[in-house]
Order: structure tokens, then sequence, then C-alpha cells
């Protein structure tokens, strides 16, 4: 005799598995029938195709700042190379030597040999001869200054600036002086004072022989000079 509970239970198991089954075929098909899926695949939605990168010319074209040559091409370029070779502006400046200013008084006397040997001296000194006066013995007369004068410190008379003594006064007059040292040992009106530049330097010559020349006061001529 069957067991009807038994029965029933193998029944009612059946009943679950055939539903169970039932679902299952449900839920397939219509994970099968939605748009964009294959059987046997994942539902993932399918992902967007890239946008399309197009290079933009200035990236893709243009030298770069870092790597173009900066003399080859830009105007700029070939200025920089230019300065770059110019002088410095903190190139020394050019030295100017200081002026020399060499010279002596009771100069040439037809019976010495001290004005030969000075003037060898002067032959090695560059720069500026002054005279503080007596230049020619004994009376500073045209003679003495053609001979006494002029074959020895005469080779130098273009750089000397002369000062007149008491011998060049002998004569009565400065005439054989003025005319051999002309007018770079003259000042106003052919006075025999004056003054000169040397470089930094204002020279002042004055005649000491000062009743030749109206006193040398500060009334004097020479004095309000």
């Amino acid at each position: 005799m069957l067991d009807t509970s038994a029965a029933a239970r193998q029944l009612a198991l059946v009943g679950i598995v055939f539903g169970a089954t039932l679902v299952i075929l449900l839920g397939l098909t219509a994970v099968v029938g939605q748009p964009g899926t294959a059987t046997g695949t994942s539902a993932l939605p399918t992902p967007a195709p890239a946008a399309s990168v197009t290079p933009s010319p200035s990236a893709s074209t243009a030298p770069s700042a870092s790597t173009a040559p900066s003399g080859s091409t830009a105007p700029s370029g070939s200025s920089a190379a230019s300065a770059s070779t110019a002088p410095s502006a903190s190139a020394a400046p050019l030295v100017v030597p200081d002026p020399v200013l060499v010279g002596a008084g009771d100069i040439a006397d037809c019976g010495s040999d001290g004005d030969e040997a000075t003037a060898a001296l002067l032959d090695t000194i560059d720069g500026t001869i002054f005279t503080a006066g007596d230049n020619a013995y004994p009376a500073g007369t045209t003679r003495d200054f053609q001979d006494c004068f002029a074959p020895s410190w005469g080779r130098h008379r273009d750089r000397i600036r002369a000062a007149p003594g008491n011998h060049d006064w002998e004569n009565g007059d400065l005439e054989a002086y003025r005319a051999y040292f002309g007018a770079a040992s003259a000042g106003v009106d052919g006075a025999s004072w004056y003054a000169y530049q040397l470089g930094t330097w204002q020279i002042i010559v004055l005649d000491s022989d000062c009743d030749r020349v109206d006193g040398c006061g500060p009334d004097s001529p020479q004095g309000r000079w």
C-alpha cells in the first residue's frame, strides 16, 4: 500500500523544481531580448568610441621656444649674438699720462758747456720745458741767442715756455728774447708775464725784474693781471 504522505511530498518537490526552472528560463529570455547584447556575453553597456583628437598646428609644427635656434632665424637672436661680442661697458677707461714740466734757469753761455749737458738731458725727457730766466748770457742779445742758446737748447725751442731774467733785459729791452721765443712766451700785448694750461695744471709765468715792468706790487700792471 502506497504511503500517501510520501507521495504528496514528492509531488510538491517536483512542482517546486518545475517552477524554479520556469523562472530561470523566463529571465534568460528577457535578457537575450535586450538590444546590444549577445548570447553568452555580459550585459554591460558598450563604451562610447573615444573622441578623435586632431593635433593643434601650434603644438605639432611650430618649433618650441626652448629648442628653436635663437640666433639662426629670429632678428632678436642675431642682435643678442652681436651684443655678446661688443666691447663691454665695464672696459677699463683710457689712461691719459700726467703732463711733464721740466726746465732750468741760467742756461746758455758760450764760455760754458753746462747748456750742452742739460740739453742732452732734455733729449731723453718728454713734455713741456720751462725756463726760469737768464736764458742767454751775457746780455740776452740776438747774437747771444743765436751763438749760445740755439746750438744747445735751441733744438727744443718748439716745446719751450720761457720766462725772462735780468740778463735777458741787459740790453735795455726784451726784443731779442721776444723774437727768439715768439708768441708762445708772451702775454697780452706782448707782456712778459702770461699763463697757460698744461693738462689739469694752470701754469703762471711772472717777470721778477720788477724795475723793468713798473713794479710787482698789487697795483702794478702785473699785479692787477
